[in-house]
């Protein structure tokens, strides 16, 4: 009877887990003194709901991006990594407080697995951007749930959310928390950046909003960030007013639209962070934005704002900084 009974609790799971709560997850179905099966509320390659259920704690993991492989070291989880991957857009500089963490990960390849190396790890979880699950890299989630390996797309990436927020990347440390049954170290991780937020908001309460724009020189071209991304709303949360403006502008916008601050993304590793704002700095045709003239041109590494999982801190640090200089350090 009870076999019957647990088989009824699986079917449910499977064919919709109906227990899904607010912030994505569904609450474990549990026997006696267990904790699996959980499904999580994830998406598949063609950017539609999908909810995927853990039988079991995952052991061998993709993990297809820096801030992937952070996240698992945030919560003590890096010996379950077996292969790890840099994307183009990654630093490639794990933050310090990983030093001794790092020892113990794989060899880290560049920008992109290939299927035959991946299919040899024999994972059990891949985690990755949209882009990862793609025809170019390492194919479609259907491809590998139908080979039984269990996937997870990081919500913030590749514009999956039509408007990104701080709130998704609170999602995504919560699903991998939930994944691998390490909530309280996850919940730390949010709290952490909850209480910032919340202290910026409070000890900037009342003051005039400043206008900012977030561009990245893109070739010739400069392309700006807005409200619809995961940055945008940094900015809004920390009492920034973000300039509207097209997705790509030249120079002769730039100077029209005047911004307070502007900060400068750089994809090229930290290290680059001088070499970004460099680009405003040495033009002289920007000399008389007021931005310019302030000195209050920052730069800020993509990972810090774009699908930033245990970074999301570093950005609203970094954000905090430029807009309320006098907060540097706090």
């Amino acid at each position: 009877m009870m076999k019957f009974i647990w088989l009824i609790i699986i079917t449910v799971i499977i064919n919709g887990c109906g227990l899904a709560n607010k912030e994505g997850t569904v609450a474990a179905v549990k026997e006696k003194n267990t904790y699996y099966p959980i499904c999580i509320k994830n998406y598949t390659s063609n950017r539609e709901i999908l909810n995927e259920i853990f039988y079991k704690k995952p052991e061998r993991v993709i993990a297809h991006h820096q801030n992937i492989m952070e996240a698992l070291m945030a919560i003590d989880e890096e010996e379950t990594i077996v292969g790890g991957a840099f994307a183009g857009t990654d630093t490639r500089e794990f933050s310090a407080q990983y030093k001794d963490k790092v020892k113990r990960l794989p060899e880290i390849n560049g920008f992109n697995f290939d299927l035959e190396t991946v299919l040899m790890y024999r994972p059990d979880l891949i985690i990755g951007w949209q882009s990862t699950f793609s025809s170019r890299v390492l194919r479609s989630t259907d491809f590998w749930h139908k080979r039984g390996v269990n996937t997870y797309i990081v919500p913030n990436s590749n514009s999956i959310l039509p408007i990104g927020t701080v709130e998704d990347e609170y999602r995504f440390l919560h699903d991998i928390g939930s994944i691998f049954n390490r909530q309280k170290e996850t919940a730390m991780l949010i709290n952490e950046i909850k209480d910032e937020v919340a202290y910026v908001q409070e000890q900037t309460k009342g003051r005039k909003q400043q206008r900012v724009l977030i561009i990245e020189f893109m070739g010739r071209g400069i392309t700006t960030y807005d409200k619809t991304r995961l940055c945008g709303d940094m900015v809004k949360k920390l009492g920034g007013q973000l300039i509207e403006c097209g997705r790509n502008i030249d120079a002769e916008t730039l100077i029209t639209l005047n911004p307070d601050v502007i900060f400068v993304v750089n994809a090229k590793g930290l290290l680059a962070n001088d070499v970004a704002i460099e680009k405003v700095y040495n033009n002289k045709a920007f000399k008389n934005i007021r931005a310019v003239k302030n000195k209050r041109v920052y730069p800020i590494p993509l990972i810090f704002m774009y699908a930033s999982g245990t970074r999301t801190i570093d950005g609203i640090k970094t954000f905090r900084d430029g807009l309320y200089p006098e907060m540097k350090g706090w």
